[in-house]
């Protein structure tokens, strides 16, 4: 884990999914990946 005043980097848990995934699965987002990412893949 890094921490500063303003940033706290951690490794990622499951409990982190739901919201990776939204961001992964958003068109803009991944506007400039191949596609958006699918779950199922």
């Amino acid at each position: 884990m890094i921490e500063t005043e303003r940033l706290l980097i951690r490794e990622m848990d499951f409990d982190d999914f739901d919201a990776l995934f939204d961001n992964l699965s958003d068109a803009e987002t991944m506007a400039h990946y191949p596609s958006p990412f699918d779950e199922e893949k």
